[in-house]
């Protein structure tokens, strides 16, 4: 099952992210800060959304074989770009040490808190989602054989999201931003929210039987982000709020997803040019740094010319990677056994 509208919200979260750091690197407001990682935020509940199916099929088929496809068609997808730029960012910028950079090859960077060695800072995502690939790949090919309802699966992952923000709640910490928010330990509960509401989407009446507590928790979710959007000083400073504002995103972000695929957006574009745009998200998100780092110390143009180059440049060479770097591997991912 494939939605055309969830393509387009990858590529506006690819670009909210790529234009709020090029803001953010000019201007220094924390409001642009704010609005790169309501992008981040989008690409982790969309991840989970998408990949449910996937997941869904491990569970029903109890199939070992069917957990191996699963990781290797995610590492096919993510992990050679992933590298390619980790070496592209080690040769300009200062990687620190061997150490460091073995860290940023397995995804663990961020299971500490480090930001002297930090020299690709965008990567802190992507370690959150390949150790969700991983670890609840996992879990949920052992929950198959324990959990024999459905509906008890459902409860087992509302669960596992109140005890991630329980966990976040009892902890004490310095800095929000290292230690919580782009921690891969605290975080892997925001990529659930969209299997979670995948789920019920699909496969429960839970949606249809609590619509009105649904409704007031999407609107109250989306109130919430936009006192926090007008008030972004808060975020850095009160405890209650970084808590809320992880929770509000997973409840927004997930029921906004119900929203688009429960009304059908007719009006879109075809099918190809939303897999187009869909497809270049990843490279974008990987590349944008350099981008702003160039253009940065080599042109010296008004703000409008550098902004447009800016984007031209990003966007092209996303095309190109994807066209003769990424297509070509992605082509050998295996499909699952049925």
């Amino acid at each position: 099952m494939h939605f055309r509208a969830l393509d387009y919200l990858r590529f506006f979260a690819a670009l909210l992210v790529s234009i709020s750091h090029y803001l953010f690197y000019y201007y220094d407001l924390f409001i642009f800060e704010y609005l790169s990682i309501i992008g981040v935020e989008i690409f982790f509940v969309l991840s989970g959304f998408v990949l449910a199916p996937q997941l869904l099929i491990i569970f029903n088929s109890k199939c070992f074989e069917n957990l191996k496809i699963f990781l290797l068609r995610r590492w096919i997808r993510t992990i050679p770009l992933y590298f390619l730029v980790i070496y592209l960012a080690s040769i300009f910028y200062d990687y620190g040490s061997i150490k460091n950079l073995i860290s940023y090859l397995f995804y663990i960077q961020n299971f500490y808190v480090d930001d002297s060695s930090n020299f690709f800072p965008v990567a802190w995502s992507l370690s959150v989602e390949e150790w969700f690939y991983l670890i609840f790949s996992i879990t949920i090919f052992i929950c198959s054989y324990f959990l024999k309802n459905f509906n008890k699966l459902v409860w087992f992952v509302f669960f596992i999201l109140l005890f991630y923000f329980l966990l976040r709640n009892s902890v004490s910490y310095s800095d929000w931003g290292s230690e919580i928010r782009r921690s891969v330990i605290f975080r892997l509960d925001s990529i659930l929210y969209g299997f979670f509401i995948y789920i019920i989407c699909f496969k429960t009446e839970i949606l249809t039987k609590y619509r009105y507590i649904i409704k007031v928790l999407f609107f109250c979710s989306i109130i919430y982000l936009l006192f926090l959007s007008i008030n972004t000083e808060i975020l850095t400073l009160n405890k209650l709020h970084q808590s809320l504002f992880i929770l509000s995103n997973g409840i927004f972000f997930s029921l906004f997803i119900y929203f688009l695929i429960s009304n059908k957006i007719t009006n879109l574009p075809s099918h190809n040019i939303s897999r187009w745009f869909a497809n270049l998200s990843y490279s974008i998100y990987l590349i944008h740094i350099f981008f702003i780092d160039l253009l940065s110390k080599k042109i010296i143009l008004n703000s409008y010319m550098t902004f447009t180059i800016y984007l031209i440049c990003l966007i092209s060479f996303a095309a190109v990677i994807y066209k003769y770097f990424e297509s070509p591997i992605l082509k050998l991912r295996p499909k699952y056994k049925t």
